[in-house]
């Protein structure tokens, strides 16, 4: 049997616990185990004993708050495991939908510097070195080095071929490079640096053979990094701005200005502001751009990982890439009670008026997960109660991306100040899919905090109180506070899922 050596990089401060399974095709039953945190450094490790060797096996990491509610995850794949061996494994934990309050941002490495000869002799070896750099904390960065045609790598670490893995940012990483035996020729040497979910890629050439001009030119490729993204998660529709520079690195043979052409690509559907543009930088002078990425309206059936790619290509034809990961959410649901009930049905108790969200979803054509009722109670507003977004009606419709839409203030508003808003479309389908048309109890102000008129804190059915309704379908700030009705007066309820659950 093997083992596997687990650490998680320093996790958020509402991670109380990590769980760890191991699973693949040939292992019947699912590994786990419980990690231990360290009290220096906050991150997590330990060990997982008795995992079947061989490979492609899928380590996954749940980290969970102290109500042992799901609210991060993070994932490898490919993992090989020997008899006998200790094999470590590093996870970065990624938001799951809704939960936590981290960003599960990493920033792509990029290159800074290579070393290599211009020429070389037919039927000899020579030395190549890159060096990348990565911002984040603890990232081991890992080399793979190719040629055309295809030659022969080799280096002094463990990996040992063309391969150097557990790099540390700004460390170089060497290599010895033969070329295909006799060959005579120009050989396109090509290295790429990853730092698990990023990574960056480099060319260059090199003349091989007796008699080849040395002095000749190369096509040298420009240097580019990703600056900063503005959000890595989304929702369907939603938006992120990405930074990124475009330099010229000045070496012998670099064309002064470089005409390029950037190209933005991704594997999810999204839309780029400026997917294509020709630019020309100049040496010393780099290129600072933003484009803006708008994910697909399509909701994923899970959080959907996103590969967004900047290709930049030169006037001769040498190309470069960078890339950065986008997550995309799955929005949660909303819906208006099927049932109507008076102002004293839930007896004052918040938990009574989840329990009747609950039952109707539980029973209706919603996705499964936890509701709560859209009301606020003595001591807690109806904000305060709900999940941050992003929300959609039970048939996609998208209703909000987050609670700041939900409770939105404008201040350009007719009366400063004042709540203006705007949903992206109305609340008016049940857990049936059905159109309801009606007030709804929410007791709740336009900008979610709690209203004074809430028939006695839902504890009254008299018609000489009053409780604060909502108007289903509408957009403005009413589908909270549209009018107060006597609490006798059977009205709806709207309901909010919290969570994703699988059935």
């Amino acid at each position: 049997m093997g083992q596997i050596e687990m650490r998680v990089s320093t996790a958020p401060s509402d991670v109380t616990a990590i769980h760890v399974t191991v699973t693949a095709l040939d292992i019947l039953s699912v590994i786990s185990s419980d990690l231990v945190q360290s009290t220096t450094d906050g991150s997590w490790s330990g060990t997982i004993l008795d995992v079947p060797p061989g490979t492609l096996r899928t380590v996954t990491a749940f980290g969970t708050d102290v109500d042992e509610n799901l609210i991060y995850e993070g994932t490898t794949s490919n993992v090989t495991v020997f008899s006998g061996q200790l094999t470590p494994v590093t996870i970065t934990l990624l938001p799951f939908p809704n939960g936590g309050g981290g960003t599960g941002i990493n920033t792509p490495p990029h290159f800074a510097q290579l070393q290599h000869p211009d020429a070389m002799n037919s039927n000899s070896t020579t030395e190549l070195a890159a060096m990348a750099l990565d911002p984040d904390i603890n990232t081991l960065l890992t080399y793979t080095w190719s040629s055309t045609p295809a030659g022969t790598f080799t280096n002094d670490g463990p990996d040992a071929g063309n391969v150097i893995s557990n790099q540390l940012s700004g460390e170089f990483a060497v290599v010895q490079y033969t070329p295909q035996e006799d060959f005579t020729g120009f050989a396109l040497i090509q290295v790429s640096v990853s730092d698990g979910p990023s990574s960056d890629t480099t060319s260059f050439s090199i003349a091989v053979g007796a008699g080849i001009d040395p002095n000749i030119g190369f096509d040298v490729l420009p240097d580019l990094q990703i600056n900063n993204v503005e959000s890595q998660v989304l929702m369907p529709t939603g938006s992120t701005a990405i930074t990124y520079t475009i330099s010229n690195p000045g070496t012998p043979g670099a064309a002064d200005p470089m005409h390029l052409h950037t190209v933005w690509t991704d594997d999810c559907g999204g839309h780029f502001d400026m997917s294509t543009a020709d630019v020309d930088v100049g040496t010393l002078v780099p290129v600072h751009r933003s484009v803006t990425y708008t994910a697909s309206p399509e909701a994923p059936p899970d959080l959907a990982l996103c590969h967004i790619r900047l290709t930049v290509t030169d006037s001769n034809n040498g190309s470069i890439w960078v890339g950065v990961n986008v997550w995309i959410e799955k929005p949660l649901m909303v819906f208006v009670s099927s049932l109507t009930v008076d102002g004293a049905a839930f007896a004052g108790q918040s938990a009574n008026a989840d329990s009747f969200c609950q039952d109707l979803a539980d029973n209706g054509e919603v996705s499964p997960g936890p509701y709560k009722a859209l009301l606020s109670f003595n001591g807690i507003s109806a904000k305060d109660r709900i999940a941050d977004g992003p929300y959609v009606e039970v048939n996609g419709t998208p209703i909000a991306r987050n609670k700041a839409e939900l409770f939105g203030t404008n201040t350009n508003a007719l009366l400063p100040g004042q709540p203006d808003v705007t949903l992206l479309n109305g609340i008016e389908l049940d857990e049936n899919h059905e159109l309801v048309g009606d007030r709804v109890w929410t007791g709740t102000e336009p900008d979610g905090t709690t209203a004074v008129d809430r028939c006695n804190n839902w504890t009254s059915n008299s018609s000489a109180d009053f409780g604060l309704v909502g108007l289903t379908g509408n957009i403005d700030s009413s589908w909270t506070a549209f009018n107060l009705f006597t609490c006798d007066l059977p009205s709806r309820v709207y309901c909010f899922q919290q969570s994703q659950q699988l059935r």
